[in-house]
């Protein structure tokens, strides 16, 4: 199974690859998240579950095939993110925020609809898992975002 992570809402696009796993025999997509806005037919294969506390969340992601974010704008997403750090591969949809934090084939993978996405989750992912995992730790620890933080407020 994927996974999706965070509200549901129309910019979100939980559903746009709800034709993709409607048809799957192999597949099938988890959308963990409250409904802020819209209303969603869940086919068959897609299975939406509410909001979660962050532990389960980790657990979901964890065991997961990947993290996918179908959003059509994106801030930097804090769910891919944390889906690095836990060494989840990551499918998201091609935005400038998803582009900011994802390099195609090296720390993610980045789709422009429903054919490359059918694409990219059959390629290998190992060393997709371990670079996004060091990009985490170096780009985004802790120290490091306290830091730039702090400098933005001086």
């Amino acid at each position: 199974f994927f996974v999706s992570v965070g509200n549901l809402r129309p910019i979100k696009r939980p559903d746009y690859l709800f034709s993709f796993f409607k048809k799957s025999k192999k597949y099938s997509l988890v959308i963990i998240g409250d409904i802020i806005e819209g209303s969603y037919d869940f086919p068959k294969n897609v299975y939406h579950i509410g909001a979660l506390r962050k532990k389960d969340v980790y657990a979901c992601i964890k065991q997961s095939c990947g993290l996918i974010n179908t959003s059509l704008s994106e801030g930097m997403s804090l769910s891919i993110l944390e889906a690095m750090k836990l060494k989840c591969p990551v499918y998201a949809f091609n935005n400038r925020g998803n582009r900011s934090i994802i390099k195609h084939g090296f720390n993610g993978l980045i789709f422009y609809d429903v054919r490359s996405f059918k694409f990219i989750i059959r390629m290998p992912t190992k060393k997709i898992i371990r670079n996004a995992h060091d990009y985490v730790y170096i780009k985004h620890s802790t120290r490091l975002e306290k830091y730039e933080y702090l400098r933005l407020l001086d």
